[in-house]
C-alpha cells in the first residue's frame, strides 16, 4: 500500500471495491497521461434508499454533502480499481 492509501486510512475513509458500471458505457478512459471517469454516483443510504432530490429543495444540505463526499470517494476507488495503486496518480 502506497502513502496515498495511507493517508486515507488515517482520515477514516475505507475505500470500497471500484463500483462496476450499471449501464452500458466505459467507466475510465485513459488518453495519454489523463484519465476521465464517468458514470460515478454515491452509494446508497445505509437505509438502503438513495440520494435524490434537488439541494436546497427536498435534499438538505447535509445530504448533499453527504453524497458528494461518497461519489469522491467511489471516483478514488474506481482509480485505484484502474491503476492498482493510488501512488500513480500524480495530481
Amino acid at each position: 500500500m502506497g502513502t496515498i492509501e495511507d493517508r486515507i486510512q488515517e482520515l477514516g475513509i475505507e475505500l470500497p471495491d471500484s463500483p462496476a458500471p450499471l449501464a452500458n458505457y466505459v467507466p475510465v478512459v485513459r488518453t495519454g497521461n489523463l484519465i476521465y471517469l464517468s458514470g460515478v454516483g454515491p452509494t446508497p443510504k445505509p437505509d438502503g434508499s438513495e440520494y435524490k432530490g434537488k439541494l436546497g429543495g427536498t435534499l438538505g444540505v447535509e445530504e448533499g454533502y453527504d453524497a458528494a463526499r461518497l461519489t469522491a470517494i467511489n471516483m478514488v476507488a474506481r482509480l485505484k480499481g484502474y491503476l492498482g495503486e493510488l501512488d500513480r496518480v500524480n495530481r
